[in-house]
């Protein structure tokens, strides 16, 4: 077991096979624990009516976003161990602004479970306020997790990392299903998260505590500054990717609302997919910025192995959707739909192709480079959910939002990373 930094890339000029082998050794587990993870709230669309399917969609909302709203913490980890920081304080501070943003999200879902149910026929018996605290609590202990595990994946344990979190995984898949089989009904996936999370950390730290984590603390200013930025990305793509629901929800049906989350959950595994493969990225992208060398070389191969995950994965989500809508009792899965999720998998799928991008930005700490599509892209979506909220229009803002994810994402793509890596250069 390697006790340093994960390296991936470690000659110039970057080699497509070794660079394909690394992203695939070091992504892959968390690929399928990720996509296992993306499609567990799916589960209740086996055993709950369309109208207690859209409370379930809410709630996993809130896990969901509790994951992302981690004040960058993850990627903060692996870049002070990347540069030789102290792993211990990186933990530590990372571990209290991940809890933190879980606990946000947990008290932000509950108040608007306040007021939410009278702009909007979603609504359900045993539904309430402790439903979106609970999934906030339970998701902060999947943030640690998170967080210990990209520490992990820095110092190069990337098999024990690896099987933690397709555990961690494979226990909350197994324990929602029988929670739900056994009738206990929207609350199954608070706790089947709280506890697979558990068992997984303890078995993180059992893990983490073989490597020196010791080392040179890096300033704390640096770490409210990358802190700063990465939050504001995440506030931001948070407002693009799990909002949609909550604002879909004041004029959509109940139908509507549960096929669009279906449609969504699935479509987005391709992009699942892309971030966990690039996630190494992060790290390579540090070691490259102190040579001042291959940023460039690197980003465009490992966008072209980004690309060709993204369409495999494609096709897993078309053979999901069509599984699931043959498996659901109350599917209510047409034509209509269909074009739905066609649509998705397409400006999804661009977006996913940014990921190398991005994630080598944060390595060499310009992580508010995401901000220069995400920002863009936020104001011609809220437009669009604007118009669908005062006309009705729920075409315009499933529609409209998703154009305007794919040409940002695209421009992003094409225009701006390559001045990023050109400025980089010596």
């Amino acid at each position: 077991m390697n006790g340093g930094p994960v390296a991936t890339v470690a000659d110039t000029p970057v080699r497509t096979a070794s660079l394909a082998r690394g992203m695939i050794a070091g992504g892959l587990p968390t690929v399928l624990a990720a996509g296992i993870s993306l499609a567990v709230p799916l589960i209740g669309r086996l055993y709950l009516t369309p109208d207690a399917y859209a409370v379930w969609a809410l709630a996993s909302t809130v896990v969901t976003m509790s994951i992302v709203l981690d004040f960058g913490a993850p990627a903060y980890v692996m870049r002070a161990i990347a540069i030789g920081g102290s792993g211990a304080k990186a933990v530590v501070r990372g571990t209290l602004a991940s809890v933190l943003g879980s606990l946000v999200i947990g008290v932000l879902g509950a108040l608007a479970w306040t007021v939410y149910p009278i702009r909007s026929d979603v609504s359900v018996a045993g539904a309430g306020v402790l439903l979106f605290v609970s999934a906030g609590a339970a998701s902060a202990v999947r943030a640690v997790l998170v967080v210990v595990t990209s520490a992990l994946l820095a110092y190069g344990s990337k098999l024990q990392r690896g099987l933690i979190v397709l555990a961690q995984a494979l226990l909350q898949l197994g324990l929602t299903w029988l929670l739900l089989a056994r009738g206990v009904g929207v609350t199954s996936l608070v706790i089947a998260t709280a506890v697979s999370s558990g068992i997984a950390l303890v078995a993180a730290l059992l893990v983490l505590r073989r490597h020196p984590t010791g080392g040179a603390d890096l300033p704390a200013g640096e770490f409210r500054t990358f802190a700063t930025s990465r939050t504001m990305v995440t506030m931001v793509g948070l407002a693009l990717t799990q909002a949609d629901r909550w604002v879909l929800g004041i004029v959509a049906s109940p139908d509507l609302l549960a096929d669009y989350d279906t449609a969504v959950r699935l479509a987005s595994i391709p992009r699942v997919v892309a971030i966990n493969l690039a996630l190494v990225l992060v790290a390579d992208g540090a070691r490259r910025a102190a040579r001042q060398h291959g940023l460039s070389d690197l980003a465009r191969k490992a966008t072209r192995i980004t690309v060709a995950a993204v369409l495999v994965s494609s096709l897993g989500s078309v053979v999901l959707m069509v599984v699931l809508s043959l498996l659901s009792a109350h599917s209510s899965l047409v034509v209509g739909s269909w074009w739905m999720f066609a649509a998705m998998l397409v400006w999804f799928g661009v977006n996913a192709a940014t990921a190398p991008s991005t994630l080598m930005a944060t390595g060499i700490g310009r992580p508010q480079e995401e901000l220069r599509y995400l920002v863009p892209c936020l104001v011609a979506t809220g437009i669009c959910w604007g118009i669908g909220v005062v006309t009705g229009s729920t075409a315009v803002m499933i529609y409209g939002a998703g154009v305007a994810l794919g040409l940002t994402s695209l421009w992003f793509l094409l225009v701006r990373a390559p001045r990023v890596w050109a400025a980089a250069a010596p």
